[in-house]
C-alpha cells in the first residue's frame, strides 16, 4: 500500500468531506450502483425513464428527482430503437451531468467467464466506483441474473461473485416473482428497499404499486471471502 494513502484515526477525523449529490430522493445518491435482471424484464425501460426523469426534473417512481444532464450508453441497441421508445414515453427530449447508465455491462467488461473470481470482479467494479467517487455522480450498470439460485437472498441472483457488490455501493434487483414484478433495492448509504412494480404496456412506463420500507441486505462479501481464505468455518 502507498504510504500517502495510510492516516491515523486522528488525521481521518480532522478531515472535512463534502456531502455527496443525490440522484433520486431516498433512492439514488452519488455512487457505482448495478442493476440486474433476466432478459425482456424491462431493465431498458426503467433505466430510460429514470434519465428522462433526471433530464427533466419529474419524479422516478414517486420520489423526487434532482434535474440534471444524463448520459445513457445504450450499448445493445440501435440508435432507431432507443429513438423510437423514448418516443412511446415521453415525446421529444430536450437535454452538468450527474447520473451515467452503461447499458449493459457485459458490453464493457474486460475478463472473460473462465476467468471470473471474487477478485476479478471487484476489480471491474472498482474504476467505475472510482469514477463516480472523483467526479460525484451516479453510474447504474445494466447486467444480467443467473437462472437458477437456491438462496434466500434476492441479490444472489445477480450474475457473478459477490466482488460485484463488494466493490459497488449498491444495487437493484428487477425480477418476477408470483405473477408480480419486484424491485429490490440494497446500498451502503440506504436502508434498502422493495417496491413492487406494474408496467405500462402502451406508454412503456413503470409505476409503484407498494413499497415495502426495508428488506433483508445482503452478506457482507468480505465475509465470504474470508471463509473461502480459511477453508470454511469462519
Amino acid at each position: 500500500m502507498d504510504r500517502e494513502k495510510i492516516i491515523t484515526a486522528a488525521e481521518l477525523m480532522d478531515m472535512q468531506f463534502l456531502p455527496r449529490s443525490t440522484v433520486v430522493d431516498g433512492m439514488l445518491p452519488a455512487g457505482c450502483y448495478i442493476l440486474a435482471g433476466a432478459p425482456k424484464v424491462g431493465k431498458s425501460f426503467l433505466m430510460a425513464q429514470l434519465c428522462w426523469c433526471v433530464a427533466t426534473g419529474t419524479p422516478f417512481l414517486g420520489q423526487p428527482t434532482h434535474r440534471s444532464q444524463v448520459l445513457y450508453l445504450s450499448l445493445e441497441d440501435t440508435g432507431e430503437r432507443v429513438q423510437g421508445r423514448l418516443i412511446r414515453m415521453f415525446g421529444v427530449e430536450h437535454p452538468s451531468v450527474r447520473l451515467v447508465v452503461i447499458d449493459t455491462f457485459q458490453r464493457v467488461r474486460e475478463g472473460g467467464g473462465a476467468q471470473y473470481s471474487y477478485q476479478s470482479d471487484y476489480e471491474e467494479i472498482r474504476p467505475f466506483k472510482e469514477f463516480t467517487d472523483i467526479h460525484d455522480v451516479a453510474l447504474i450498470l445494466v447486467h444480467h441474473t443467473r437462472k437458477n439460485t437456491e438462496s434466500e437472498n434476492s441479490f444472489d441472483r445477480i450474475s457473478g461473485t459477490n466482488g460485484l457488490l463488494g466493490a459497488a455501493d449498491g444495487a437493484f434487483l428487477l425480477y418476477r416473482e408470483k405473477g408480480r414484478v419486484i424491485l429490490d433495492q440494497t446500498g451502503k448509504d440506504l436502508p434498502g428497499q422493495r417496491m413492487i412494480l406494474d408496467f405500462d404496456p402502451q406508454r412503456c412506463l413503470w409505476t409503484v404499486v407498494s413499497r415495502e420500507a426495508e428488506i433483508a441486505e445482503p452478506p457482507e462479501p468480505l465475509l465470504d471471502l474470508i471463509d473461502q481464505v480459511i477453508g470454511g468455518g469462519w
